[in-house]
């Protein structure tokens, strides 16, 4: 039973008879819809300012920048910089000083939608001293900014830098929802708000309803219901009596919904944004609907965004990053001093450095055993600063665990998990041939196309491992529910005969109750370019995420061009039209019109819209190439991977 239902319930079997007007438990329903669009639409928005501030904020130059003085900032141009506000965002740069107890902070630079704004214009805005995520209204126009702290490259035990990148955000599908309910709806920030849509009558009741997560400091999403008509004499009692007991149902189902991962409504179709006028925040205290803390739209950051880099048949980890992003990695291993012959990890001699991640170095090993046994294997080291953290080392260990479980032949096996001294390790499977990422970069300069046959095989191979590891279960029978999270082109892996394999399962995670907390944005795991949107936003994921990331790459595959499905682009194209690509047929119009309408579907927002699983996704895949003769194996694409190495001039792979 829904929670409509329930308070509906609630409301008929306990007020009692006697003609009267309903108490308006549908308004009230609909006004918890309007949240759930509005706390939507911000963490929308928060992931994508999240991504463009990190970005910004590694920047070298502006690292250097930061210790020298507003003139020299100011001198710097644009260009220099890589500074270019986009529609609607302004970008600050500034510095804090701390001596003793005194902080003082100065702005070095700021251009952007609202940097004439004068300050008396905005009543609250995120000072630089105070990183984080926060909203504050300018005008008529609500803004979330996003300050980071800039490590400078001098003068680091003095001063701080500090980035603030501020979005205007477009409420227009937050006020089609209110719209579509018929009720006024405004934003109340720290004493200033935002009309999302203008109350109908001035009469009804007020509810006041806390905006949930670290954006919920000092805001609230103000919602005026329809008036009710005076009940019959006699029936006041028994009315208010209703009333309590509907809204208390309306709470509880509130809690329990958003407890057990209920879906909130489908957003409403995108509409021009209305003129929004300041509304000056009510002073009735009105009535406040505790629907449960909503998700977190921001955790403290623990280093910079996942990057989409190679990794030489590496599987290096992208779960995590340094905690102290100024400090250099601190490999526990590397390559060992001249004449003292490489090191070892319990049984596994270490022959050279493959890859890093921000969490793990991955190496080129030879497991060593009885007899003269060795056989090479890929393996990850836990960086030193990271084996201090049980937290980290559990989550390193308990995950890589779990996927050690997965026996498939398009999936990177775990052989070997466990500590030796000091060092927490992952051996898995070394596989000698090339990743995906790699081959299609070399196709792409020399502007050659991936045959279709060979396309269609590779992704197929990637959505057979999906399914695998989707379908998996534990030793007591239970399904895993795993999901890979961070399934991109340079972590598929295609051996010298063809196979095609899946790797870094290392950062999957298991969808159990007992494991699983709500990923925050700030700490999302995996590659924005390919993160399915409810994945990005720090949304809970299943194993249609896993899908998307699989339809980003088939993309990728068949039309040579290089895929970015960050978020950040949200903030200003909006939802309709996503993922904002063009047909696969713009670029080969040789490509059948349901493979590219397949690849779309995968590449849908919402997660319903999308194949019901890998499988679902497989099965539409293996008809089209059947019916258009598209179908090839292992030996083709390792043919097609041989001639792009010679063409390349890479080495081709020798098997161990």
């Amino acid at each position: 039973m829904g929670a409509a239902a329930i308070v509906a319930g609630a409301a008929v079997g306990l007020t009692g008879g006697g003609a009267r007007e309903p108490a308006p438990v549908t308004a009230s329903v609909d006004a918890e819809a309007i949240r759930a669009e509005l706390e939507g639409r911000l963490r929308e928005v928060a992931a994508g300012l999240r991504a463009r501030a990190s970005t910004l904020a590694d920047l070298p130059r502006l690292q250097a920048a930061v210790a020298t003085d507003a003139a020299t900032v100011q001198d710097l141009t644009q260009d220099e910089l890589a500074f270019r506000p986009q529609p609607g965002e302004t970008i600050e740069i500034g510095q804090v000083l701390r001596a003793g107890d005194r902080t003082t902070v100065t702005t070095l630079w700021r251009s952007g939608a609202t940097a004439e704004v004068p300050s008396s214009a905005q009543p609250w805005s995120p000072p630089l001293d105070q990183p984080g995520l926060a909203l504050h209204v300018v005008g008529p126009t609500l803004h979330l900014a996003d300050v980071v702290e800039v490590i400078p490259r001098d003068r680091a035990d003095e001063l701080r830098g500090a980035l603030k990148v501020s979005s205007r955000v477009d409420l227009a599908p937050v006020t089609a929802r209110a719209q579509a309910a018929g009720v006024g709806a405004w934003i109340a920030v720290a004493g200033s708000s935002v009309t999302i849509h203008q109350a109908p009558t001035a009469d009804g009741q007020l509810l006041s309803l806390p905006l949930g997560g670290e954006l919920g400091k000092g805001a609230s999403l103000q919602v005026r219901l329809p008036s009710v008509k005076a009940a019959p004499r006699g029936a006041g009692p028994r009315l208010w009596l209703g009333g309590g007991i509907a809204l208390l149902g309306l709470v509880l189902a509130g809690v329990l919904g958003r407890s057990k991962g209920v879906a909130q409504p489908a957003p409403a179709p995108t509409t021009p944004a209305s003129t929004a006028e300041a509304q000056p925040a009510p002073t009735a205290t009105g009535l406040a609907l505790e629907g449960g803390a909503a998700p977190a739209v921001r955790a403290t950051r623990i280093g910079p965004p996942p990057t989409r880099g190679g990794s030489d048949l590496a599987l290096a980890a992208t779960a995590l990053h340094r905690s102290d992003p100024a400090a250099p990695l601190a490999a526990s291993l590397g390559p060992a001093a001249p004449g003292q012959g490489p090191r070892a990890v319990g049984r596994y001699r270490i022959e050279r450095h493959l890859g890093a991640g921000g969490m793990a170095d991955v190496y080129l090993a030879r497991a060593q055993g009885e007899a003269g046994f060795e056989r090479k294997v890929a393996l990850k080291v836990l960086h030193p600063a990271m084996a201090r953290q049980p937290l980290i080392v559990d989550h390193f260990l308990d995950e890589a665990r779990l996927a050690s479980g997965l026996a498939h032949p398009n999936i990177v096996q775990i052989t070997d998990l466990g500590r030796a001294g000091d060092d927490y390790f992952i051996a898995m499977e070394y596989v000698e041939g090339s990743d995906l990422e790699k081959l299609l970069a070399t196709a792409r300069a020399g502007g050659r196309p991936v045959p279709l046959k060979v396309g269609l095989h590779i992704v197929r191979r990637i959505l057979d491992g999906l399914e695998a590891a989707h379908t998996a279960v534990g030793s007591d029978g239970k399904p895993l529910e795993l999901v890979h999270r961070d399934v991109k082109s340079a972590n598929v892996f295609i051996a010298a005969q063809g196979a095609v394999k899946i790797g870094d399962f290392g950062i999957a995670k298991a969808n159990q109750q007992a494991r699983v907390a709500r990923t925050e944005v700030g700490q999302v795991k995996g590659t924005a370019a390919y993160m399915a949107p409810e994945h990005r936003i720090g949304d809970e994921v299943d194993a249609r995420a896993d899908l998307y990331s699989a339809a980003a790459i088939a993309y990728e595959v068949l039309t040579g061009q290089e895929i970015n499905l960050d978020l950040a682009r949200i903030a200003h194209l909006g939802r309709q039209g996503w993922p904002h690509l063009g047909p696969i047929r713009s670029v080969r119009p040789e490509v059948p019109p349901e493979l590219d309408a397949a690849v779309f579907r995968g590449l849908s927002y919402s997660r319903d819209d999308r194949f019901p699983s890998c499988a679902a996704f497989e099965e539409v895949l293996e008809e089209i190439a059947t019916r258009h003769g598209l179908l090839a194996s292992d030996k083709v694409v390792a043919a097609w991977m041989a001639s792009e190495q010679a063409a390349s001039g890479a080495a081709p792979p020798v098997n161990a």
